[in-house]
């Protein structure tokens, strides 16, 4: 399921990332710490959409997809 990156600023510096879905719901949110500079730039310019895929076994996972398809980061929640 395609979801979003919304990057949370205070005063001009990224404060979290959360990977939401559609409605708006927060699905798991990260310290930007995770990411680097580019990348960060890249979510505040929608350059990065986050997929979350369910797995079998229980809980999903996330990934973070650039324009070209390429899975810039994955990780399993639970």
């Amino acid at each position: 399921m395609e979801f979003w990156c919304r990057v949370e600023t205070v005063g001009g510096r990224v404060v979290r990332v959360h990977v939401m879905h559609p409605n708006g719901e927060i699905f798991v949110s990260y310290p930007p710490e995770r990411f680097s500079a580019a990348e960060l730039n890249r979510m505040l310019a929608g350059q990065i959409r986050a997929r979350v895929s369910e797995r079998a076994e229980g809980g999903a996972t996330v990934a973070l997809v650039d324009l070209s398809g390429a899975v810039v980061f994955e990780e399993r929640v639970p």
